[in-house]
């Protein structure tokens, strides 16, 4: 493959990418990320308990290389406390047509409520894309005004507070979370993203336009 080639498809991908995909190296924790490969399997289970709400998150991806964060996570109280479970991660890299086809499959084989999107890429275009594929899903967009970090410190301190869960394991999705530093200046990975915008929606609720300054 040429210089040239490699530079096309490398433009748009995160650093974290580019070590996996490109170079094939096995990514390591970073001590300075948000989160750790110890407090994931330490909440990890097995099985989610019965869920009350699922919603899925979507990143959209700048072009066609760059993968569209797809996300499905549910919530539900246990002890007196609000519980988050993550269960899927379709995400994926494609056209527009493709990657909205896979969160639609991923809200009804996860009988999710609702898909949360970011749309400070296109405007209202991740709402168009998914429901020319399907008008009947239910849909709510957010819109960041702050930093990826300031969104993402809440919820790696659910994290450490033993409130979100992955069922299962999620080698891609636990690779980004665990070497993803803020204050690097990397871009932000688009499948912790659509994690971060799931789980803000079930646990924070309506406190997200708060939290995000929207």
């Amino acid at each position: 493959m040429s210089s040239r080639a490699l530079d096309e498809i490398t433009e748009d991908m995160t650093a974290l990418s580019y070590k996996a995909e490109i170079m094939a190296e096995e990514l390591a924790d970073d001590p300075n990320a948000l989160w750790n490969r110890e407090l994931l399997n330490r909440n990890r289970v097995i099985k989610a308990p019965e869920l009350d709400r699922i919603v899925v998150g979507v990143d959209p991806p700048g072009g066609l290389i760059t993968e569209c964060g797809i996300v499905a996570a549910g919530s539900t109280f246990l002890n007196g406390k609000e519980h988050a479970y993550v269960i899927a991660d379709p995400s994926m890299a494609g056209s527009p047509g493709k990657w909205a086809k896979s969160v639609v499959v991923c809200y009804h084989q996860n009988k999710a409520d609702r898909v949360i999107g970011e749309r400070n890429y296109g405007g209202d275009m991740v709402e168009h894309t998914i429901s020319t594929e399907d008008k009947d899903v239910a849909y709510k967009d957010v819109q960041a005004t702050r930093g990826k970090a300031v969104r993402a410190e809440p919820v790696a301190a659910k994290y450490e507070k033993g409130l979100v869960h992955h069922v299962g394991e999620f080698p891609e999705l636990e690779d980004e979370l665990c070497n993803w530093v803020p204050s690097s200046g990397m871009k932000s990975p688009n499948r912790l993203d659509a994690l971060v915008w799931a789980i803000t929606e079930l646990l924070f609720g309506d406190t997200v336009e708060v939290l995000f300054g929207a």
